[in-house]
């Protein structure tokens, strides 16, 4: 059986990507947490947990998935294997087209959009929920990214970003995430998107878990706290 192996949830926004993924396409698999650990007054991660991770893959960083003697790190490139192997490529659109633009999309997630995952950390409990105010150059990286999904949104008809369930869903699954805890989306043009995919159990289940976490890591935290309430 498949092996995901996964950060802290309230925080690991990376490792909610592949894990939602597999519940969505209703993949069997083993679901091994690592947890996080920072070094006091930093958000730097402890040796002991990069050598714990380091037991997984070489990189100390989590998500890895495991298939037998197949290793695959790197939240898209997990995604993409699921897909290919498992779902017979049905996780990208069929459509050419509508391909074309899932796969920029989903690529642009990966490597993108900094600011907003530096300036809002992911933490999906909901002791964090707060509405802040996003600041110039944040706010320019959230229209572009509300830009992309309502044109997608639009094209598809939904529910989905691209109709049906994509690994596109999958990569914007923590900004939803962060959307909720940060942001008044009551006029947003994905707000519907935003209120059906943080309803499925994909999602709900993953943060039903992480209320049951007890790691702290309190620079992020303390972050977190610190933002600019509007």
């Amino acid at each position: 059986m498949l092996k995901l192996y996964c950060g802290t949830r309230k925080y690991s926004s990376w490792s909610l990507r592949p894990w939602s993924l597999l519940r969505e396409a209703a993949v069997p698999f083993d679901d091994i947490v690592i947890p996080f650990e920072a070094i006091p007054g930093s958000r730097e991660f402890t040796d002991d947990f990069k050598e714990q991770a380091s037991r997984v893959h070489p990189s100390s960083r989590v998500p890895v998935l495991h298939d037998g003697p197949i290793v695959v790190w790197e939240t898209l490139a997990i995604c993409e294997y699921v897909s290919q192997e498992y779902c017979d490529g049905r996780l990208w659109p069929q459509d050419r087209l509508m391909r074309s633009l899932a796969r920029s999309l989903a690529t642009e997630l990966q490597s993108e959009f900094a600011l907003i995952r530096s300036t809002l950390p992911f933490w999906c409990t909901k002791q964090m929920e707060r509405r802040v105010s996003l600041s110039g150059p944040v706010r320019v990286e959230w229209e572009r990214l509300t830009r992309s999904m309502s044109r997608a949104l639009e094209a598809s008809g939904g529910p989905f970003l691209f109709g049906a369930y994509s690994v596109a869903d999958a990569m914007v699954l923590p900004m939803m995430s962060r959307a909720s805890t940060y942001l008044d989306t009551t006029d947003s043009s994905i707000g519907a998107y935003l209120d059906f995919v943080l309803s499925r159990a994909s999602y709900r289940d993953w943060v039903d878990a992480a209320h049951r976490e007890t790691v702290v890591l309190p620079e992020l935290e303390r972050h977190a706290n610190n933002l600019p309430l509007i």
